[in-house]
């Protein structure tokens, strides 16, 4: 991908350093299905309730994201569309999200909640952190939507690469399932990425974790879970004569691995 478009950074000079990032999108929840209405309340309340957000603002931070979401202009009990958008220069997307950066145009959507407490926070977004005085200063969240959901991704979640988190938001999953999960990919040692790693090869293994024994248990999380991914954000960043370019590029892999198509690209 790289050397189909990197051109305008080399111009037939050598490059310094290449430092390649390959990050699989089915490790995370696509937000446009969660905040689908199909899938009800659940994945959303559960996001914010992990994220240790006040109880109190959850209601109106599911409707908000689901109004942005939904294609009519009619108002969840506590949501917003565009009339609440309108006199801040912006309405209300009424489609898919395809830029999880989206979330932050959203109504109560804070950039802590985004970024969460990853070393990223704030990082290269143009904004700050302000408290209003008289205002309680918001406080920090182990974790920000930035780590559980992704807008791109065919729709289900690759049980291999995910996160307990993720699977936590998933209708029928507690922290207890998805500890036994967990569990048993890691093998004996309890350790991600050793040698007695035990990963899953079809969805039907999940029969041995506690609360998936039965047919109508595997058919349910049949529709969430994968044992594979197809969409890959590759992330290049080239180094020439103390100038850095970054190119990422968004790919899907189907079944076939020679079949790779890039699905867009754009320079960072």
């Amino acid at each position: 991908v790289y050397s189909n478009q990197s051109s305008c950074l080399t111009r037939g000079a050598r490059v310094e350093e290449i430092k390649r990032k390959i990050d699989n999108m089915e490790r995370k929840f696509n937000i446009n299905r969660a905040a689908e209405d199909g899938m009800g309340r659940y994945p959303l309340e559960t996001t914010f309730e992990l994220m240790g957000i006040d109880v109190s603002l959850i209601p109106y931070l599911v409707d908000a994201i689901m109004d942005w979401r939904d294609t009519d202009d009619l108002e969840g009990v506590n949501g917003a569309e565009s009339k609440y958008y309108e006199p801040l220069g912006y309405t209300s997307k009424d489609g898919p999200i395809d830029d999880l950066k989206e979330l932050l145009l959203i109504k109560d959507i804070t950039p802590k909640m985004f970024w969460g407490n990853s070393a990223s926070q704030l990082e290269g977004t143009g904004r700050v952190s302000v408290t209003v005085e008289g205002e309680e200063e918001e406080p920090d969240y182990p974790l920000g939507l930035v780590d559980l959901f992704t807008p791109i991704s065919v729709g289900y979640i690759n049980i291999n690469t995910t996160s307990m988190e993720v699977l936590q938001l998933l209708p029928g999953m507690d922290q207890n399932r998805a500890s036994f999960i967990m569990d048993m990919r890691f093998g004996l040692d309890g350790i991600e990425g050793t040698v007695d790693d035990e990963p899953f090869t079809n969805i039907q293994e999940l029969r041995n974790v506690p609360g998936f024994q039965t047919a109508e248990a595997i058919a349910n999380v049949s529709r969430f879970l994968s044992v594979r991914s197809a969409t890959f954000e590759v992330t290049v960043t080239a180094s020439l004569r103390g100038h850095q370019r970054t190119l990422v590029a968004v790919i899907s892999r189907p079944s076939n691995p020679k079949d790779i198509k890039i699905l867009y690209t754009y320079w960072k």
